[in-house]
């Protein structure tokens, strides 16, 4: 099964996962130098674990600040992707 993960490396070569990665025997990578920027993440993107990861977005000033849009926009939004899903 392929799985794609984000990660930095840094100059001296060492990678960075941004999230916990736990695997049960070596296995062989394919790593792709992106040209855009490294910019420095929100706290909540690199702690450990699902829940905390959760939790913490739960906490974050972005997520507080989020617009909030009626039942009937949202429904609206998600049939017109179930739309564009099917095409």
């Amino acid at each position: 099964m392929l799985r794609t993960l984000e990660a930095t490396i840094d100059s001296e070569g060492k990678v960075h996962f941004a999230e916990r990665v736990q695997l049960k025997k070596p296995r062989r990578v394919l790593i792709t130098l992106l040209d855009d920027e490294i910019t420095q993440p929100t706290n909540h993107i690199h702690q450990t674990g699902s829940l905390e990861h959760v939790l913490a977005l739960l906490a974050s000033p972005e997520f507080r600040g989020r617009p909030y849009g009626s039942p009937e926009e949202i429904e609206v939004t998600i049939q017109e992707n179930r739309i564009t899903w099917d095409n």
